[in-house]
């Protein structure tokens, strides 16, 4: 019996294990192929799933700069802004003068990043909320009883596009001027 239990785990775990040590030669897990290109003054960056952040050479190749412990980074053009649980940071492009921006008492994600304005969410794209760069001050984007009816699509210079969920399930386009709020 205990020969069976043995035999039984080693069959279930030795493919993963193999996986995760090269030997297999399976292809990499997808948080390490996932990838995000950001722009910094003409430089080309690339964030992979698995934390490492690279600088693209004029070559083609890349050069690590370092690893975040952080699922995805967004960036104003002149700095990387990223999250760690509820404390968002900034730091310059080769990861040196990382500062706190601010924190909330819960865990955040960063959605769309201006010169002037910080959007990000709460939980389940709950509590869309704007962060003044300049004051400081923070203000709910959406009132509290259609918290949850909005997605973050996309954002263009001061504006940020949602999809809007309406009680019937439908679903529209909804802009905001982030500069107006």
């Amino acid at each position: 019996l205990l020969f069976l239990l043995v035999g039984t785990v080693l069959f279930l775990l030795l493919p993963d294990l193999l996986d995760r040590s090269g030997l297999a030669g399976c292809p990499p897990e997808f948080a390490d192929r996932y990838y995000s290109l950001i722009e910094i003054d003409s430089t080309a960056y690339i964030f992979q799933g698995n934390g490492t952040l690279y600088q693209m050479e004029s070559d083609g190749t890349l050069q690590s700069i370092g690893r975040l412990r952080t699922d995805k980074i967004l960036s104003d053009g002149d700095k990387f802004f990223y999250t760690r649980g509820n404390k968002v940071y900034q730091s310059g492009a080769d990861l040196s003068d990382r500062s706190l921006v601010f924190q909330e008492q819960q865990p955040i994600e960063l959605d769309y990043i201006t010169d002037n304005i910080i959007l990000y969410h709460f939980g389940n794209h709950d509590h869309y909320t704007l962060f003044d760069r300049l004051t400081g001050e923070k203000s709910r984007l959406f009132p509290e009883s259609e918290k949850s009816n909005y997605f973050f699509r996309a954002g263009s210079d001061n504006r940020a596009v949602f999809t809007y969920t309406g009680q019937d399930y439908s679903e529209s386009l909804f802009v905001v001027n982030l500069a107006d709020k």
